[in-house]
């Protein structure tokens, strides 16, 4: 039995490629110490809820493939002296067990820049089209989430003028379903008043408190 510790925010994207990689390569010693046909669990507790770890429990089965091929990697990892195995000609970067998306979140194995570092890969090609997919997909949610966003946006300041304006400390608007209960602060918020500072000193004297930036803009698109 493997046992990770995760949170529950993480529990959508188990059970993780590698743990049921490295839950396999524990099977795999067991049987060729001599155990017929060990069981494998990979168990995923939740550090902030760890009752959950009853539904996390997942099964790993290791095929006698599976268990051919791990003892030839031990054997070729012992036999080698100073010099990795070569690395396969179907291998590439930029799909598993290198990287990839599973369970709709992008994967790279732990070990990716020291295998592939040559490779120069700063974002495995099959993360930018997995996500952008998912990104496209979206997009028609993301324009009407952006739209309610706007609406509510504009109308929280009315509200937020209006109290200032009429001196209120609590307002309440009731629809039919829906209420909007706005209610200002018993303390203050400080903050620093730019255009006061601007005021009271000349520019040549801000200017040294200015720093420059260049900021980078990131866009996804279809090719």
């Amino acid at each position: 039995m493997e046992v990770k510790t995760t949170t529950t925010q993480s529990l959508a994207f188990v059970p993780s490629y590698d743990h049921i990689a490295q839950t396999k390569a524990y099977m795999a010693a067991l049987r060729f110490m001599g155990v017929p046909d060990p069981k494998g669990y990979l168990v995923y507790i939740p550090a902030d809820s760890p009752a959950q770890a009853l539904n996390h429990i997942y099964p790993i089965i290791l095929t006698d493939d599976e268990y051919g091929t791990l003892c030839e990697r031990a054997k070729t990892l012992i036999e080698a002296e100073t010099e990795p195995p070569p690395i396969p000609a179907h291998y590439s970067p930029n799909k598993l067990p290198c990287s990839g998306i599973v369970f709709n979140a992008p994967y790279r194995c732990p070990y990716f820049e020291r295998c592939w570092g040559e490779v120069g890969t700063i974002v495995p090609r099959s993360w930018v089209d997995g996500l952008g997919t998912q990104l496209a997909a979206m997009d028609e949610i993301i324009a009407q989430f952006e739209q309610v966003m706007k609406a509510r946006d504009e109308i929280e300041k009315k509200i937020k003028d209006v109290m200032r304006e009429k001196g209120l400390r609590e307002l309440t608007i009731s629809g039919d379903q829906f209420e909007i209960v706005a209610q200002m602060a018993d303390k203050p918020r400080e903050y620093l008043d730019i255009k006061a500072l601007r005021k009271d000193f000349s520019d040549e004297i801000l200017k040294r408190y200015l720093k420059e930036t260049y900021p980078i803009f990131i866009r996804w698109r279809k090719k």
